[in-house]
């Protein structure tokens, strides 16, 4: 069930695009949050628009004035997302020359989403908006393609972080940032160990409370003070930012190590 405000903004969308870019437009998809029904407040709309044939740069120009329409008409939720060709559909890559927008930014060219895990959730849980079925797209992906990503994105870019978090001084850091690094560390890295154990993509705040089951209760405080933070609670069972972050720091490095542990060198889950 799309939420109305969402259900709205994606068709002043579609409406704008045929408007303004006629004959362009093959196909609009949504996937992530919304299409693992983990929607809230604090969720983007992650999109994926494909388009006919390689867009020039007036069009380019002309789908940045879309957005700043759309962004003014729905400041919340913001729409996250990329434009690419049938073909490119199902691609992997970090280094891609397509247009997407994100954070509010209209973006000529890089590679943005375009990874195993976008791909998985398009093919098994995307949301048509307009154009074709979405089994029609063909979108050739596998558990094993998405385990092998996150498995190497857990120990480049998040080992990495948790090595800084040891270094980084917090002290001037307000609660509310510390509180947002805590909660998308948390329960980010959580959401990988799900993959690699279940084979599937799960929302944050599911990882979180599937880990409480699946992990040590020596680290239910920890998570537990992500899930709160996810969920806008407001009572936290610590009594300093150094204590949690601390609790963050070392959890995250247990987590790193013990998914090593599950996976063999070739990113197979053991």
């Amino acid at each position: 069930m799309i939420p109305i405000i969402v259900n709205n903004l994606i068709k002043d969308y579609a409406e704008l695009l045929y408007e303004k870019l006629p004959n362009t437009i093959e196909g609009v998809y949504l996937h992530g949050s919304i299409a693992l029904n983990a929607f809230d407040d604090s969720s983007d709309v992650d999109f994926l628009t494909i388009t006919k044939r390689p867009l020039l740069q007036e069009e380019i120009q002309t789908l940045e004035k879309i957005h700043q329409i759309i962004a003014m008409r729905y400041p919340k939720p913001e729409l996250d997302g990329m434009y690419l060709q049938l073909n490119e559909i199902g691609k992997n890559t970090e280094t891609g020359s397509t247009p997407f927008y994100n954070g509010g930014i209209m973006h000529a060219t890089g590679a943005f989403n375009q990874n195993p895990i976008t791909w998985w959730v398009l093919k098994h849980s995307g949301i048509r908006i307009i154009g074709p079925a979405i089994d029609q797209l063909k979108i050739g992906v596998e558990p094993e393609d998405f385990i092998k990503y996150v498995h190497a994105n857990m120990n480049s870019y998040w080992k990495n972080r948790v090595r800084n978090y040891r270094t980084f001084d917090f002290s001037a850091i307000p609660d509310e940032l510390i509180e947002a690094e805590i909660e998308w560390a948390v329960l980010g890295v959580l959401r990988q160990f799900y993959t690699i154990k279940e084979h599937e993509i799960i929302s944050k705040l599911g990882a979180g409370k599937y880990a409480l089951n699946h992990l040590p209760k020596e680290w239910n405080n920890i998570i537990q003070e992500a899930i709160r933070i996810r969920e806008k609670s407001e009572v936290s069972s610590y009594q300093s930012n150094e204590e949690r972050i601390s609790d963050a720091v070392n959890f995250l490095s247990f987590l790193i190590q013990h998914c090593n542990d599950l996976v063999d060198a070739n990113g197979e889950v053991l």
